[in-house]
């Protein structure tokens, strides 16, 4: 009878230092996977690009971990937010009442994409907020989303990415109204980085510096729009 209590105690203590091991090498494995990530970040932040589509199969997403950015084309009205979806459909969605501010955290948990040809896909991603205390998942489109906080970049590379917000904070360097003429903007005015000028707007010819923008009145609490600014006169807001 001791020796049958020696054996399931000694048993016993094998499987819980089985565990502590099992936990140990997780835990390990957990860090090296992590450490491979931010490598990867890190790489990515350094070139300010990341196409996921450049994995050479599915998924492209998922277990992605990064940040919802604004639309270039849709609303870019402040405080800048994403549009979120529901499912009511085997292939429909549509949007839902839900809005998450553009640049939260999140980590992509799953992927519904189809192939649109040439090697491209669209679609929507289930995604999860990092930072807070809610366990909720919300639904953006594939293009609301970035590996890389492209806010940190350059001007010039951060817009490749998507919009972005910025304080005009060199009034010694005019931007171009719509007109064509020189404006005058007040300085620290909340400028939204939209894209690159179109190589037709003759504007931008001879200033291959400047982007277009609108410009956020605050006090008026509208837009001038389609402002061209010197990306030297600007700085991005994090």
């Amino acid at each position: 009878m001791k020796l049958i209590r020696n054996i399931i105690f000694f048993a016993f203590g094998i499987s819980i230092l089985l565990s502590i091991y099992q936990y140990f090498e997780d835990t390990k494995k957990e860090a090296q996977e992590e450490s491979k990530r931010q490598n990867k970040y890190n790489d990515n932040l350094t070139n300010c690009y990341y196409d996921p589509y450049s994995k050479m199969e599915s998924p492209y997403f998922q277990y992605e971990t990064g940040y919802i950015k604004p639309d270039r084309y849709g609303d870019l009205s402040l405080p800048l937010k994403i549009k979120t979806y529901i499912k009511t459909g085997p292939s429909n969605y549509e949007e839902a009442i839900t809005k998450l501010p553009a640049f939260t955290k999140v980590k992509v948990i799953d992927e519904e994409l189809h192939d649109v040809g040439y090697g491209d896909f669209k679609g929507y991603l289930k995604v999860r907020c990092i930072d807070t205390l809610q366990n909720n998942t919300y639904l953006i489109t594939d293009n609301s989303f970035s590996v890389i906080d492209y806010r940190k970049c350059p001007i010039d590379k951060a817009i490749s990415n998507g919009p972005v917000l910025a304080k005009y904070s060199n009034s010694k360097i005019l931007p171009i109204g719509s007109n064509g003429n020189w404006t005058n903007i007040p300085e620290k005015s909340v400028i939204i980085i939209k894209n690159k000028p179109n190589i037709s707007d003759s504007r931008a010819r001879n200033f291959e510096n400047y982007m277009e923008c609108d410009v956020y009145d605050i006090k008026r609490k509208t837009y001038i729009n389609n402002i061209l600014f010197d990306t030297k006169s600007l700085t991005i807001i994090e």
